[in-house]
């Protein structure tokens, strides 16, 4: 039982056309045995079938900022991934606050620490 769990499982998908979507269904198993939906993701094939796919996918009816981290590739290399991230965030002029704690001490990272 995690709070983030690592599910490592590859497959194959054979006889898929440009139209398909893959669907995802996260489950949680109950100590009783029941399983429960955690949520759900989809996914175009076109996605993959172009480029691959390395990133996030919401899941739809698993609460607030949920998400189901998903490797796809066509071949034999997942696609690169960059290391930056680009993040904007604004506020309004009557507010004080960024609404964020931020480390900026060595000069070259910025820390977001909550």
């Amino acid at each position: 039982s995690s709070l983030e769990p690592v599910w490592r499982q590859e497959m194959q998908l054979r006889d898929v056309s440009a139209g398909d979507e893959l669907e995802f269904a996260v489950y949680d198993e109950d100590p009783n045995g029941k399983a429960q939906c955690l949520g759900k993701a989809s996914l175009a094939i076109s996605v993959v079938l172009n480029d691959g796919f390395v990133g996030e996918l919401p899941l739809r009816g698993g609460g607030r900022g949920a998400l189901l981290y998903l490797k796809a590739r066509r071949g034999a290399q997942y696609p690169s991934v960059s290391p930056d991230l680009l993040m904007s965030v604004s506020r309004s002029p009557n507010d004080s606050s960024w609404g964020l704690e931020l480390d900026c001490q060595d000069g070259t990272v910025l820390w977001v620490n909550r």
